[in-house]
């Protein structure tokens, strides 16, 4: 006889996305990660709307799924459309969703304030760490094209 102890988890966020400042027509990326047993569904929607999906190859919005979170990029950013705040939601069944919430900062080219950006490159491996993303971050820029 096999006898199995499970243990479950409500979902957890354990790397919130991070509040940014983009020139209109520059490109933001959030990153999200989260814990719970079974492993959470992670993605991301407009402040308490729907799912942020990508449906065609050319979007602006491209979500990727990464071991144990999400990983969203908005290019090019449009303040019409994107100012505003961005929620990061992990579920799996178990309690309340998981949410986190970052503010997106939209603003005209000229305007003389600095921009703040996540790069996405071999040069930044620190956004992802190792419990949950041994790759390096070059596959993320294989993917994104940077």
């Amino acid at each position: 006889m096999r006898v199995c102890v499970c243990i479950s988890d409500a979902p957890r966020i354990t790397q919130a996305p991070r509040d940014q400042k983009v020139v209109d027509n520059g490109i933001a990326t959030f990153i999200c990660f989260a814990t719970g047993n079974p492993s959470p569904d992670v993605y991301f929607r407009r402040a308490g709307g729907r799912r942020i999906a990508t449906r065609h190859r050319h979007d602006r919005y491209s979500v990727i799924a990464v071991p144990h979170g999400a990983v969203l990029r908005v290019n090019p950013v449009s303040a019409r459309r994107d100012d505003g705040l961005v929620d990061c939601v992990a579920e799996n069944g178990l309690g309340d969703p998981a949410t986190a919430s970052a503010t997106l900062q939209v603003y005209a080219e000229g305007l003389g304030e600095s921009t703040t950006r996540m790069h996405v490159s071999r040069h930044s491996p620190v956004l992802f760490p190792h419990q949950y993303f041994s790759r390096t971050v070059d596959w993320l820029t294989e993917i994104f094209g940077g």
